[in-house]
């Protein structure tokens, strides 16, 4: 009998230890699973209709506004920003088009100087640091203006870029980098 109860106890330990150690069975890195399994807990993003994370996906402009302005204003109702569109490229049809629109009217990211948002491009790493950077609440001032380098330096400082290697600031982030990077930033204070 003793066995048995201590058995049940390791188990439940076990199993109350380890809840997002097979959040997401195609996920491999236990540190990406965690961060995964955190930002669906959070509502920071949704798992694919079959339940997977997919973290080598290369992650797009529009996928990443919807982190954005979710990690910027939790309270956040992209329902409002569907009914227009801001850039010619981002036309009322598109999935992500009340993101877009909720990230740019929080000012975390911009379009480009030809007037388009290009949300099926992918987002390189100097503007994902430099959007979480903003969500936690950093400004040229605080920074420097030579972007995207002043922002990646005073993300190294801070930690928010710890366990994160990528090999320069134009390369695509995937969404288990992005993960990493936002698990990292939510364990940071914000600057003001």
């Amino acid at each position: 009998m003793k066995r048995i109860i201590a058995f049940a106890l390791v188990t439940c330990l076990l199993v109350a230890a380890f809840p997002a150690a097979f959040a997401f069975t195609d996920v491999k890195d236990k540190e990406i699973n965690a961060a995964a399994e955190m930002m669906k807990n959070l509502g920071l993003m949704t798992p694919y209709d079959d339940g997977t994370f997919r973290p080598d996906l290369t992650l797009t402009r529009a996928m990443f506004c919807t982190y954005a302005a979710r990690l910027s204003d939790p309270a956040v109702d992209e329902k409002k920003y569907r009914s227009f569109t801001k850039f010619p490229d981002v036309r009322i049809s598109h999935w992500g088009i009340g993101w877009v629109n909720a990230a740019v009217s929080l000012k975390l990211l911009t379009g480009f100087p030809d007037g388009t948002f290009q949300p099926d491009a992918a987002i390189q790493y100097g503007m994902v640091i430099s959007v979480l950077m903003h969500v936690l609440k950093y400004t040229d001032e605080d920074v420097g203006a030579n972007w995207p380098f002043s922002y990646i330096d005073a993300a190294d400082r801070i930690g928010l870029t710890k366990g994160v290697s990528v090999s320069n600031y134009k390369e695509a982030i995937t969404r288990g980098t992005a993960a990493r990077l936002i698990n990292n930033a939510l364990r940071l204070k914000v600057n003001k």
